[in-house]
């Protein structure tokens, strides 16, 4: 944009541009239309319809300040000087970008072609020059710039060039091929595209993350095939809000519920249509040996303080010998979302769904105690 501004009077006051000095007459003032002589004495006219921008009086002293610009020969139509320094409040793009400024889709191919050399390029690729346009006008450095359909990854290269943070998302094969292989070039300082204009030198850096397998299906339920590490890692992560490494009596094939371990918490996941076992040996209830003996066992390697376990609520659950069954089956994603924080073991304290068993453990969620049917 900097390019506009020029300085064909040589003025003191640097570069300028020029715009219009007339406007719409709709909202102008009678003191807005009057003839204006120019200095080489050409008398100016408005046209149908137009008022001048400024009233005489303060027209004059801007053509008294060397703010008007009446052509090299002093009688052309008369065009107020916008001065490059005192555009405090950033420049207003062009409606027309030209190749010279930002490039063609036959430049750009020309630079994928070298990026990856010997495999297939898009047809169409974006000029990474249209790209630096835009981020110009719409971010600053540091911002985070999002690309939902990152292609070959020029809005990602361009935006890591021009310090800006960035997020791409790509479900084709070329983000393998294509996206990946390019950024790790410009990080290790590609002079294609705008490296020249920016000085881009290499450095930064990017993580590469895959999605994984579909937890929820269209309806809103856990899928029906899904695996016990899927729904195990979803579980993890809404919990503790970090990635489930696998770490754990259930990663290890120990057929355990527990998780793992973190900030003092012991979590289980117990959903007995993941596991296919309904056995208590099965590893699918929670039990001395399941439960707090994994825990005990997983704290003791980290050398921490025994960790209170946490569960997610299921078909069943046992502590001890006994097995608690809530009265009412309820559907997998209404069982899931339900945590339960247990304390210690009551000597006699009844719950609705074992009468002898500790509070907590295998209560149902009050919405679904509301439409119980009555026992009899």
């Amino acid at each position: 944009m900097k390019a506009r501004y020029r300085n064909p009077d040589n003025d003191p006051r640097g570069p300028w541009q020029s715009i219009s000095a007339n406007a719409q007459a709709g909202h102008g003032t009678q003191e807005q239309f009057y003839e204006l002589e120019a200095p080489g004495g050409r008398v100016h006219r408005l046209p149908a319809g137009r008022c001048w921008i400024l009233t005489e009086s303060r027209m004059k002293e801007q053509i008294a300040d060397g703010r008007v610009w009446f052509g090299r020969d002093g009688n052309g139509v008369p065009r107020i000087k916008k001065f490059l320094h005192e555009a405090r409040n950033g420049l207003t793009p062009n409606t027309l970008w030209l190749a010279e400024q930002v490039g063609t889709n036959d430049s750009a191919k020309k630079h994928t072609i070298r990026l990856f050399e010997g495999a297939e390029v898009f047809d169409t690729p974006k000029p990474e020059t249209l790209v630096q346009r835009i981020l110009e006008i719409a971010t600053n450095p540091g911002d985070l710039v999002l690309d939902s359909f990152l292609g070959s990854g020029t809005t990602a290269a361009v935006a890591h060039k021009m310090g800006r943070r960035w997020i791409g998302i790509e479900m084709g094969g070329h983000a393998v091929t294509h996206c990946a292989p390019r950024l790790r070039k410009v990080i290790e300082g590609e002079q294609g595209g705008v490296s020249g204009r920016v000085g881009w030198q290499g450095g930064g850096g990017f993580r590469f993350y895959r999605l994984g397998p579909t937890v929820f299906d269209e309806e809103g339920q856990v899928r029906r095939d899904i695996r016990f590490p899927v729904l195990a890692a979803h579980v993890w992560f809404s919990e503790t809000g970090r990635p489930w490494r696998g770490s754990g009596a259930a990663a290890a094939g120990e057929g355990s519920p527990v998780l793992g371990v973190h900030d003092g918490h012991a979590y289980a996941l117990l959903y007995n249509g993941v596991l296919g076992d309904r056995r208590p040996r099965g590893g699918n209830v929670l039990t001395r040996a399941t439960g707090h003996g994994r825990v005990r066992h997983l704290t003791a390697r980290r050398h921490r303080r025994p960790a209170e376990p946490r569960r997610r609520n299921a078909d069943r659950c046992a502590w001890g010998s006994r097995v608690v069954r809530p009265a009412r089956r309820a559907s997998p994603a209404a069982r899931l979302p339900l945590l339960r924080r247990p304390g210690p073991r009551p000597a006699s304290e009844p719950t609705e769904d074992a009468p002898d068993g500790p509070r907590g453990w295998g209560r149902p969620h009050p919405a679904r105690r509301a439409s119980r049917p009555e026992r009899r």
